[in-house]
């Protein structure tokens, strides 16, 4: 028996590879691109806001890293603030007063009427509040929690709470060098260094100021040191360590009358230059620990400790 043999033509092979081809790219999922989405935390300035908006009733946040000003004293860390008056004489004794509270003491003296705390901790102490280790240059931001808000971290001062926060490591550019000059012998020089190393983060600086003052007899001198030393152990608990020292010698001028006021500003009251006032502190030393266990993204457990020295040669 004779079967007809069959040859394919070149034009039937074409056909079937692009035929097969087609199949082949058909079956093939089609790539789909995306567009980028950033995903960004907010900083620790914003947290704080945020958490402010949730108290009913009146505070500030005063985020320091971003401060385009001379931050000499206290006053200047809370100048142009609403509802808060801060007064310095021309030394670190700045009179702070929030509705009233502490009106009776003059700059210079233990500050007294609101609660302070550093980073959490209490610096206020049953003589009221040293001053001295307030040094603007190491602070990241102020929190205040005006009159009877401060409840909410336990203030019964009739003024409320205020509580400054240290810089850190997270929030620093690593090597920092600051020079400041002005009028009445005012100089302030500063030097910083900071940064993050896996879960752990460091912040250390030094300072040292001085200046004449704007009344006669308020001549001041300060130096000291301090170290912000934060470790991540988990995704929800973190541990951080402080560490502040300073040595300051501050002249008093003390209180004038309205008519010296009027005709002498600058002038020092008769009774402090005769005994010669002054407030020397030979060295304060503050050293803290705050634990925080973040519980959930709406609750946290903090544990603190906190040794806190001021020693004094008043005269």
């Amino acid at each position: 028996m004779h079967f007809p043999s069959f040859r394919p033509t070149p034009s039937l092979l074409f056909m079937a590879v692009t035929l097969g081809l087609s199949a082949t790219a058909q079956a093939a999922p089609q790539a789909t691109t995306l567009d980028a989405i950033n995903v960004t935390a907010a900083n620790e300035t914003e947290q704080a806001r945020a958490a402010l908006t949730r108290v009913p009733g009146a505070g500030n946040v005063v985020d320091l890293t971003k401060a385009d000003r001379r931050l000499s004293t206290s006053a200047d860390v809370l100048a142009y603030q609403p509802g808060i008056s801060a007064q310095s004489p021309g030394n670190e004794g700045t009179k702070v007063s929030i509705r009233g509270s502490g009106i009776n003491r003059g700059p210079g003296a233990h500050a007294s009427g609101i609660s302070v705390s550093l980073d959490g901790l209490p610096l206020t102490g049953p003589g009221g509040t040293p001053y001295e280790l307030l040094e603007p240059l190491w602070l990241s931001r102020a929190e205040v929690l005006r009159g009877a808000n401060g409840f909410e971290r336990g203030a019964l001062a009739l003024g409320g709470a205020i509580n400054y926060v240290s810089r850190s490591g997270r929030d620093s550019a690593g090597l920092e060098l600051q020079y400041e000059a002005g009028s009445r012998g005012y100089q302030k020089r500063s030097i910083g260094y900071g940064g993050v190393s896996g879960d752990v983060d460091y912040y250390l600086a030094y300072t040292d100021t001085e200046s004449d003052g704007y009344q006669r007899h308020a001549a001041s001198d300060g130096k000291g040191a301090m170290a912000n030393l934060g470790w991540q152990i988990t995704p929800q608990l973190e541990t951080r360590f402080f560490v502040r020292y300073r040595e300051t010698n501050h002249e008093t001028p003390g209180r004038l009358t309205r008519d010296q006021i009027r005709n002498d500003p600058r002038a020092a009251n008769p009774a402090n230059l005769a005994i010669d006032a002054r407030r020397p502190q030979p060295g304060s030393t503050w050293i803290g620990n705050m634990t925080t266990w973040q519980i959930d993204d709406a609750s946290s457990l903090q544990a603190g400790l906190v040794y806190h020295t001021y020693p004094m040669d008043l005269n």
